[in-house]
């Protein structure tokens, strides 16, 4: 079991460039960009590992198809069908083109707060874990009073005058103590807001130009990540084609053939289309080299039972 596991995390690291191992042999964390934004998959391993599926965690919070309210992926089909002998590495490349494919929009919700795995969970992404919690309002509203201690001052027929002018009414309504500090809070957001649009167009072109040096990065990133993809598959055919079983067949199919090539000689020689030196040089020659790659076969083979 413990053969598996390292082979499942051998894979993480295969097919994601930039892994880094948090807590050894059980959590890991991999960093991309989606949508111009940093993002980092958070892996945890349970201890049933690779017979439980991994957890995977998404930091910051973010709105995506494939995460649900927890920040755990839940939409990644090989997440879903996890088997002992499915693939890690994989599975956690497709959550990574996904998000470039189809970058999340960004949560309100504690963004910069990364959710802490439990230290025991399931397979699948699917442990108990705690809600988001909303951030608290910037700007202070001021509470509506309960009285206006201005109307209290004022007699019946002062009160009838304000119902039955309206001009007196606008007036005293404006002299409000209340309208007051609402109309200078008002203005204060206002002047407030104004700055902050200012010192933002002032930044646009900093931000436009820190975005099209992003936007570069990330299509050299993929650019790389290609050739990584196209280097990792030719590794794999050179492994295939060089693994020991596949050198053993090559020697056994080379002997054969030195063998009837032998035969083929002394068939010529009965049939008298060489001399004598020829066919003996021919045939030592012939038979020399099947007994090398025979003898090289069942070396290979008695290693390979040993190991």
């Amino acid at each position: 079991m413990q053969a598996l596991r390292a082979k499942q995390i051998g894979s993480l690291f295969q097919y994601n460039p930039g892994v880094r191992e948090i807590a050894r042999d059980s959590q890991y964390e991999v960093a991309f960009v989606s949508g111009g934004r940093p993002i980092q998959l958070r892996i945890v391993l349970p201890s049933g590992f690779p017979q439980q599926g991994p957890n995977v965690y998404v930091t910051p919070a973010v709105v995506h198809p494939w995460v649900n309210e927890q920040m755990a992926v839940t939409g990644c089909a090989r997440l879903q069908s996890w088997r002992m002998h499915s693939d890690l590495g994989q599975a956690i490349q497709d959550i990574v083109r996904q998000f470039e494919q189809y970058p999340p929009s960004f949560s309100t919700f504690a963004p910069n707060q990364p959710y802490q795995p439990p230290a025991s969970s399931g397979g699948g992404g699917h442990a108990p874990r705690p809600s988001w919690q909303p951030a608290a309002a910037s700007v202070d509203v001021i509470p509506l009073p309960e009285q206006f201690p201005e109307l209290e001052q004022l007699s019946f027929a002062d009160l009838q005058q304000l119902n039955e002018n309206k001009t007196k009414l606008v007036e005293f309504v404006g002299g409000l103590e209340f309208l007051k500090t609402l109309s200078a809070k008002e203005a204060e957001l206002r002047e407030d807001t104004e700055k902050l649009a200012r010192a933002n167009l002032e930044r646009e072109p900093t931000l436009t130009e820190a975005r099209e040096r992003l936007q570069q990065k990330h299509q050299v990133l993929r650019e790389k990540r290609s050739e990584f993809d196209d280097l990792v598959a030719q590794q794999q055919e050179l492994s295939k084609r060089f693994a020991p079983q596949s050198i053993l067949d090559s020697l056994r199919i080379a002997a054969h053939t030195a063998e009837e090539e032998a035969e083929g000689i002394v068939h010529d020689f009965h049939a008298g289309k060489m001399t004598v030196d020829k066919f003996v040089e021919a045939f030592v020659a012939k038979k020399t080299l099947h007994h090398l790659r025979k003898a090289k076969e069942e070396q290979l083979a008695r290693s390979m039972q040993l190991h």
